[in-house]
């Protein structure tokens, strides 16, 4: 079996647009627990039934939890980007295809991580809302 190629990628400018979005969410999610920690009763819900209801409750300790697991995963996942040649491609990679395929393959990549990023931001959110009593 032979070592798929490896190539510099460059990041187009939509590439360069998702990773800001998705580092200053990330800045902003540790902002939104900073700001309202103070704020925030002894106990909070930390667990949401299907419908939204806060059905499990913790310590306010317990929000730092998301900000940190958001910001790793990110991590982890920029890192992951920074090895294409390694990741399980459904076609034979190519000379000619690698570029194309890469560059897809990072993207989606990076698209996964704003996703979870910004799930997470929304449940950081919707824990703070609920637990300040809205």
């Amino acid at each position: 079996m032979k070592p798929e190629p490896r190539i510099t990628l460059t990041l187009s400018p939509t590439d360069k647009f998702i990773e800001l979005i998705c580092w200053l969410s990330i800045i902003n999610i540790w902002i939104l627990v900073f700001v309202n920690y103070p704020k925030l009763p002894g106990i909070i819900p930390i667990h949401f039934d299907l419908s939204g209801k806060a059905d499990g409750f913790g310590a306010k300790e317990n929000l730092f939890a998301l900000p940190v697991v958001t910001t790793v995963v990110a991590v982890g996942l920029t890192l992951l980007n920074r090895f294409p040649h390694r990741f399980n491609h459904l076609v034979t990679i190519t000379p000619d295809n690698a570029l194309r395929q890469y560059t897809m393959a990072t993207r989606f990549i990076r698209c996964l991580k704003l996703a979870t990023v910004l799930i997470f931001g929304l449940v950081v959110w919707g824990m703070i809302r609920s637990a300040s009593g809205h």
